[in-house]
């Protein structure tokens, strides 16, 4: 009902003025015209040079720009809840620091903003906007993803499994059993008999002689090639399929892995860090937006 009132208000206070047929999206007592966000359209080329959430994708349709300023409303109207109100102060305190890292003079920013159909004030807001997801993202997003080293080195090896360059060393726990012990039926049932083992679960009927060993370090040119080819396609952390060595059945699991030659990993650790967290952070935005989105009232319409 409340959202009903605030709607009927809003409707009231621009009838007058024709413009009901031109609003595209409302949020709370703030209005997006068709006209605003057309202007966005229209200075989309200086925009991306300015703020990461215009660069996203090559084009957007009036839809997408009314949701990207509902999603700025949403994260300023949470920055005020947190104490963080970004003034006029300190938006061109960041527009100095810009000139002086680019080597540029006030009136070579401003012949840029015109050369791009761009006004200082519609700049001055993007600079504030920008601010604000900066902070946003560090305060609000970035302490809710979490990223561990087994993710940065499984993502790592996902990438490189097909790299014959790369040497791996591991620490394994193997489960094995007599192929006399079980039938060829039991077969699909060894993984969960070896995960239950380890975590001390029961075993199934007919595992009575599964048998634990701790290998410790091994590398590669330890072991069969078939074995390699199984390890190197199981992450660390996981259980490989069973292989048959000998008369035995063994499934191993993977308790460390890593590169002989660490420094090829080193190297592209913190670049797949950012890669994961970029992806982690996205899905969780999504998730805020949408909660927060309830909270308010917002409605969109037609942009046609």
């Amino acid at each position: 009902m409340k959202g009903l009132i605030l709607f009927a208000l809003i409707f009231s206070q621009i009838l007058h003025a024709e413009l009901i047929n031109k609003i595209i999206a409302v949020f709370d007592d703030q209005i997006i015209t068709l006209a605003q966000a057309q202007r966005v359209l229209d200075t989309l080329k200086a925009r991306k040079t300015i703020s990461p959430k215009y660069a996203e994708k090559e084009a957007f349709t009036l839809a997408e720009i009314a949701r990207i300023q509902i999603e700025s409303f949403l994260i300023r109207n949470k920055l005020e809840e947190m104490g963080y109100i970004i003034d006029d102060n300190q938006v061109e305190a960041q527009i100095r620091d810009t000139e002086k890292r680019l080597n540029l003079t006030r009136d070579a920013l401003l012949q840029f903003l015109t050369t791009n159909n761009m006004t200082f004030e519609e700049y001055f807001d993007l600079v504030r906007q920008s601010i604000e997801h900066n902070i946003f993202s560090g305060r609000v997003i970035e302490p809710l993803v979490t990223i561990t080293d087994q993710e940065i080195k499984n993502t790592f090896y996902k990438k490189n499994i097909g790299d014959t360059t790369f040497t791996f060393k591991y620490a394994l726990e193997d489960f094995y059993i007599n192929k006399n012990d079980i039938s060829s039926s039991q077969m699909n049932q060894l993984v969960s008999a070896a995960k239950n083992q380890k975590t001390g679960a029961a075993l199934p009927a007919g595992f009575t002689t599964l048998t634990t060993n701790n290998l410790g370090n091994v590398t590669e040119d330890t072991l069969s090639a078939e074995l390699n080819n199984l390890l190197k396609n199981t992450n660390e952390g996981e259980f490989t399929n069973a292989i048959l060595i000998g008369d035995f059945y063994h499934v191993f699991y993977v308790q460390k892995k890593d590169l002989v030659e660490s420094e090829i990993f080193n190297q592209a650790k913190d670049r797949i860090r950012m890669e994961i967290y970029i992806k982690k952070s996205q899905d969780i935005i999504k998730l805020w937006m949408e909660r927060e989105a309830s909270k308010h009232f917002i409605k969109y319409f037609p942009t046609e």
